[in-house]
């Protein structure tokens, strides 16, 4: 018996072993995302074809169009928006239901479509629930984030102004009650250069 046997069959190597092995599978990054996990976990996909989304719609349209049921096994919807912005409300309408959606077109943007959906008559709170309870609530980890509550981690974010707002920024974040430091390489770069002499005209 050799050695890769031994630690196989080995009850240690037993314990090791992950609770869910998944499925093996030859795939690139658009399908990984959007045909084996999106289509797996979501209730609707929404999205605007253009670079480099595109490809992402085409498979959840086609996990769509086989009929595949979710991991609740629910069926799924799939809406291909006419442009950006209507994709825009789509992704914001959904989660405002406590439905889970997936947007790879406009996902980047999501605070702004809500603040769109506040425009046109979305309740403030349901925008505030659908960036935050409600995603906790799909996930299923209500129990630990999405609300600043007893007994649940301490993260979220401090903005100077309306976080609705689109000139708003990011100040301060906490992870689990800890302080997360906002420095990157873009941020050094802008403290190091915004005091360079301006050219001479």
């Amino acid at each position: 018996m050799t050695t890769a046997e031994n630690s196989t069959s080995s009850p240690a190597a037993k314990t090791q072993a992950p609770p869910y092995p998944g499925i093996r599978v030859t795939t690139n990054g658009n399908q990984l995302v959007a045909y084996h996990t999106e289509a797996r976990i979501t209730d609707g996909g929404v999205f605007y074809p253009i670079t480099p989304s595109t490809e992402m719609g085409e498979n959840y349209q086609l996990a769509f169009a086989e009929g595949k049921l979710n991991v609740f096994g629910d069926p799924k919807i799939a809406l291909e928006a006419e442009g950006e912005h209507s994709a825009h409300g789509g992704p914001t309408a959904l989660p405002a239901t406590a439905t889970r959606s997936a947007h790879p077109t406009t996902g980047q943007r999501i605070v702004y479509a809500a603040a769109q959906s506040m425009a046109y008559g979305l309740p403030r709170e349901a925008a505030l629930r659908s960036l935050t309870l409600h995603p906790a609530q799909m996930l299923g980890v209500a129990d630990r984030l999405g609300s600043l509550t007893p007994k649940k981690e301490a993260t979220f974010i401090a903005v100077d102004g309306d976080i609705f707002d689109i000139r708003a920024n990011v100040k301060h974040m906490w992870i689990a009650g800890k302080k997360i430091s906002l420095q990157s390489l873009h941020t050094r770069l802008y403290e190091k250069y915004k005091t360079r002499p301006q050219p001479i005209r």
